[in-house]
């Protein structure tokens, strides 16, 4: 029986769940024809167990059986947010009431004025703008949009973290392993790309290898390659993941050089996964 690890990049996978089941970005849910909402970090009544030991009996050799030892979920840890340091009010000594620092506010305002003019100007394009100005008089109605941007997304991603540690609760071979951050820049509302999680996968691979005969990598990522290569001259064998979409492509990654640098390909049909992550019918978004 070959021991079986699963190295899932949680960023990549997720990205998947979207660009299969969801709508476009930026477009709001419609429960008539989407399966997933972007607003949700992960379908709430996904099979787990079932999907990874699913993973595990398509990877492996022919003759030769295979078990799961456990499922390596790797996520972002922190979300990095720019500004980071926001003036803050301050209670007037003879009037009691809350006020900025003129100074203060004057030094982070030239500080950060290209952020606050692409802010103020996105605003204005929008159908019901909230009326913010990069004038010297719109700098607090701008500070109050990013606290409440700032308050958002934390609050989001402390969300994302009561899901993943919920799953891990409920599944005794699912671990998730958290580390960097992930940045948020509040100006434009948008989020950059994490690359931390990527090494750490990496590093785990041959750092683990004594616990594991076959490796599961979920990724569409060619950063892994190196990692593959390395852990196949150690005598492992190593299998990717690939998604299919529902007209049967390979969803648009770099998988494929992924593909090319493991012992075998594993394609999940599309509505192979759809079963996994949506197992109740009639329950989109579930």
């Amino acid at each position: 029986m070959l021991r079986t690890a699963i190295f899932n990049d949680g960023e990549n996978f997720r990205h998947s769940i979207c660009g299969l089941f969801a709508g476009l970005s930026g477009a709001p849910f419609n429960a008539g024809r989407d399966l997933f909402d972007r607003r949700d970090y992960l379908p709430k009544q996904a099979d787990w167990e079932g999907f990874f030991s699913h993973l595990v009996a398509e990877s492996r050799i022919q003759d030769v059986g295979a078990y799961l030892t456990r499922a390596y979920w790797y996520v972002v840890e922190n979300v990095d947010v720019r500004p980071w340091k926001l003036p803050k009010e301050r209670r007037d000594p003879v009037s009691g009431k809350l006020r900025f620092d003129r100074n203060e506010l004057a030094r982070w305002r030239e500080r950060n004025m290209s952020g606050i003019q692409e802010l103020a100007a996105h605003d204005q394009s929008r159908e019901n703008p909230l009326g913010l100005s990069a004038k010297i008089e719109g700098t607090t109605g701008i500070l109050k949009e990013l606290r409440r941007r700032k308050s958002g997304v934390e609050g989001r991603f402390r969300g994302f973290a009561e899901v993943q540690s919920g799953i891990a609760r409920s599944h005794d071979r699912i671990e998730f392993r958290r580390s960097g951050g992930i940045p948020c820049n509040l100006f434009t509302n948008t989020l950059g790309r994490e690359k931390t999680t990527d090494v750490n996968l990496a590093v785990d691979m041959m750092r683990l290898k004594d616990t594991y005969d076959m490796a599961v990598i979920i990724s569409g990522d060619q950063d892994f390659v190196p990692a593959a290569t390395a852990v196949k001259d150690l005598g492992k064998r190593v299998v990717n993941v690939s998604f299919k979409t529902k007209g049967g492509e390979l969803l648009p990654t770099g998988a494929w050089r992924l593909n090319v640098a493991v012992d075998k390909s594993v394609e999940i049909p599309y509505d192979t996964f759809r079963r996994f992550m949506f197992p109740n019918p009639g329950s989109p978004g579930a």
